[in-house]
């Protein structure tokens, strides 16, 4: 994680900008610099991201900020995610991830210009602390219930990404699940 990095409980806050880019030549287009705010703590993280507005080049338009997507990162599935890579940069390690959403980004935007960095960290727990419920695990072991022999197929694939025991286990409650049903 980056240089901006603050401590309390369990949990760490960083701050990362990503440089701006011109690709033209390489057949690409451009983009400005970005803002991430990642709030980690013991279950996954949610991340922050604003678009700055900032480019190489002014004449592409307004440099005007604005918070484009939240997301989240997980330990362990939680809602509808699905293993997205097997060496998140952020978890460092396999990590379960939303496809982020802009509309939630909005308020934690807001925040960011209301209150400054201190609103965006306490939404950022409300958002953490709403995403990583037992309520959500639940729902996402029920939705994953009917992708799990293809899921435990990837896994044991896959098996440097996932520990021994998490494949175990999940065999195990396919087996229970399939016999419940009588398959």
């Amino acid at each position: 994680m980056d240089p901006e990095l603050i401590q309390d409980d369990q949990f760490q806050r960083t701050v990362r900008f990503t440089p701006a880019y011109d690709k033209h030549k390489e057949g690409y287009g451009i983009h400005g610099v970005d803002m991430h705010m990642v709030l980690l703590g013991p279950e996954g993280a949610i991340e922050f991201v604003v678009w700055t507005g900032w480019h190489w080049l002014e004449t592409e338009g307004p440099n005007e900020a604005k918070g484009v997507d939240v997301d989240f990162h997980a330990r362990a599935p939680v809602l509808d995610a699905t293993l997205t890579r097997k060496h998140c940069k952020i978890l460092d390690g396999p990590c379960y991830a939303s496809d982020g959403s802009s509309v939630r980004a909005k308020p934690i935007f807001d925040a960011l210009l209301k209150e400054g960095s201190d609103g965006v960290w306490r939404m950022m727990r409300e958002e953490y602390d709403s995403t990583f419920t037992e309520a959500n695990r639940e729902k996402a072991r029920d939705l994953a219930r009917g992708r799990w022999a293809s899921f435990l197929k990837h896994m044991k694939e896959n098996s440097a990404a996932f520990p021994k025991e998490d494949v175990d286990a999940m065999g195990a409650e396919l087996a229970a699940t399939q016999e419940g049903r009588g398959s």
